[in-house]
């Protein structure tokens, strides 16, 4: 299991923002999309993953996105488990293996 704990400062995302969760090995992909803030857990079988976290920032001075991935991995997450963004429009990957047997 991963969490994605994901926080937007300085007013309200526009639209919303969208997890998409690669599995490398085959295509039992995940979604995932809020109009906010979440906590977000995602209960995943062992495999590679390659997971795009996209959204665009309130316009506002101090508008920023905070982004951690937690959780019980064999590799990463790559290149790491926290983002703090601050562009306008921004998409963030991260890398990890689940291994678990």
């Amino acid at each position: 299991m991963i969490n994605v704990t994901l926080n937007v400062y300085g007013g309200k995302a526009p639209n919303p923002i969208k997890v998409v969760i690669d599995n490398i090995n085959n295509t039992n992909d995940f979604y995932y999309h809020s109009k906010s803030s979440f906590n977000q857990n995602f209960d995943l079988p062992d495999g590679k993953y390659m997971m795009t976290v996209s959204g665009i920032n309130p316009s506002s001075a101090n508008a920023h996105t905070d982004i951690k991935v937690t959780g019980e991995f064999s590799v990463g997450p790559l290149h790491n488990d926290h983002r703090d963004v601050s562009s306008q429009f921004y998409s963030e990957i991260f890398y990890f293996e689940i291994l678990t047997s």
